[in-house]
């Protein structure tokens, strides 16, 4: 229904966002993150560098813990994609 009406408002694109079924406690990873925001700095890591050494960093922190919940989040992504693409198909 979302796609057929955004095909006939002229629309480009359909925005979906999908929540990980299972994430982390918020209070926990902001801590990661401001630790890792701080040893980049420190360590004057940033522009295209920064993202993988936040990820390293985030994984190390949590012991692995960011690293399930990127997992489990590109698995639940991927069945999405195929569920739209499937609705899609029918719509065609």
């Amino acid at each position: 229904m979302i796609l057929r009406k955004s095909r006939e408002l002229g629309l480009g694109a359909v925005l979906l966002v999908n929540p990980v079924s299972q994430g982390l406690p918020y209070e926990e990873v902001a801590l990661w993150v401001e630790e890792a925001n701080h040893q980049a700095a420190r360590e004057g890591v940033f522009g295209k560098a920064l993202t993988p050494y936040l990820l390293r960093r985030l994984s190390e922190l949590s012991q692995g813990e960011t690293d399930r919940v990127n997992e489990r989040l590109l698995l639940e992504n991927a069945r999405l994609a195929a569920r739209v693409a499937l609705a899609f198909a029918g719509l065609e």
